[in-house]
């Protein structure tokens, strides 16, 4: 192979550039996981780097460069979906199996597969899929929005003023990030400290001076908290003191939960083998009640008057979970769901995935083959049974305290 040649074979070998790090600041509203990772020399995210790094080098070189191309992408999906397969991978390492990635599957003409097959003494067990629950796109884009109207917040220059941002509504349209900046910036150069510090004193938090305006359906108001002597003119301190919403962004995850179990049941066809489907439901609200809605059908309660006048009560099933219809079981070639709740390289230290077994499984998998918690459900009963397990943090060997703490936590 020629000189040329060699220099123009990919390197796969790291994630992140090999460049000095001096930056100290607080990630951006606006900046990719990636990106910030990349620059950031606190200590925390320091930790972070090097064990992606070494989950990534730990990887099989077969899914490596299309496991470095999602990991550097500058989109959150691929970042989050590549790091989330690193971490199934290691997990299952970690527990005690083979992990074979992208099998083959011989058994059937299609030619997509499962992220994973499974292990133990030679013999395969069960094949893993990853997937991962999102927010609807228009909740992305008014998130989007708005952190690009905090991050010109951030950048304004504001050495005597905390900016204290409370939202109302959803932004449902761009914002034109020049005018705000030009509004803001007149506003503030009319603000003199001491004199909103000694009006405070008379009035309180009432001669706060503040700033409304509002852009495509979202209405903020901005209050000026005047910094302390010793606080002023840090550059490194975000202007915006804290940001409270009067609403958060919602979306219906027991919708999401069932799609993502019934789009990935249908992939592969029969699998011969226990075949368990993980998510990673992107949204920090959701609840167990939400994974039962989604799996085995959205319960409501009926009241009915009876002969006597006597209300009766009873809890209704909706039909429409993944696992489970009005009639019959749903989708058993799955034999159970894995659920992560956003699981991101800053929450490993404290999120445990949960598996919740398919009662009418045609392959189930035994409980006694998985070291984590998980939930079964009697098939006769409807009875909850819980299992108790490990921390996914014990198994994988991440400190207590994840990530590493700044000076300043």
């Amino acid at each position: 192979m020629s000189a040329i040649e060699t220099q123009k074979r990919p390197v796969f070998n790291r994630i992140f550039d090999e460049i000095e790090r001096t930056n100290t600041r607080y990630r951006r509203s606006t900046e990719s996981s990636f990106d910030f990772y990349n620059v950031s020399a606190r200590p925390k995210f320091v930790a972070i780097r090097e064990l992606i790094e070494q989950w990534y080098a730990e990887f099989p070189d077969a899914g490596k460069a299309d496991i470095r191309g999602r990991l550097r992408s500058r989109k959150e999906t691929d970042f989050r979906s590549a790091f989330f397969e690193v971490y199934l991978y290691r997990l299952c390492r970690a527990l005690g199996f083979s992990v074979d990635i992208y099998p083959g599957m011989e058994h059937h003409a299609r030619k997509s597969h499962p992220d994973f097959i499974l292990s133990r003494d030679g013999e395969p067990v069960l094949y893993l899929e990853g997937t991962l629950a999102q927010k609807p796109q228009s909740v992305t884009a008014a998130e989007r929005r708005q952190a690009e109207l905090e991050d010109a917040i951030n950048q304004l220059p504001c050495p005597n003023f905390w900016l204290f941002l409370d939202t109302s509504g959803t932004a449902t349209e761009n914002i034109t990030i020049s005018k705000v900046r030009q509004k803001l910036r007149g506003w503030l150069e009319g603000l003199n400290a001491e004199q909103v510090i000694k009006n405070a004193e008379i009035r309180g938090d009432a001669a706060l001076p503040t700033f409304v305006d509002s852009y495509g359906g979202l209405a903020i108001t901005i209050t000026a908290h005047p910094k302390s002597p010793e606080s002023r003119g840090d550059s490194d301190i975000p202007t915006l003191g804290a940001v409270m919403p009067d609403e958060l962004l919602e979306w219906d995850t027991k919708d999401d939960i069932r799609q993502a179990v019934v789009r990935k049941a249908k992939c592969y066809g029969d699998l011969k083998l226990p075949y368990i489907i993980a998510i990673n439901v992107m949204n920090e609200l959701f609840e167990f009640d939400d994974i039962l809605d989604g799996l085995f059908g959205q319960r409501s309660v009926e009241l009915r008057l009876g002969s006597r006048g006597v209300s009766q009560r009873r809890i209704v099933n909706a039909g429409d979970g993944a696992l489970r219809g009005k009639k019959e079981p749903r989708n058993t070639i799955v034999s159970g769901v894995l659920i992560a709740n956003n699981l991101i390289p800053t929450t490993i230290g404290i999120e445990t995935p949960l598996l919740v077994h398919h009662p009418w499984a045609q392959r189930p998998f035994p409980t006694h083959a998985w070291k984590l918690p998980q939930k079964s459900i009697d098939a006769v009963t409807g009875k909850i049974i819980s299992h108790p397990g490990l921390q996914a943090r014990e198994i994988l060997g991440i400190p207590e305290r994840w990530p590493m703490p700044d000076d300043d936590d």
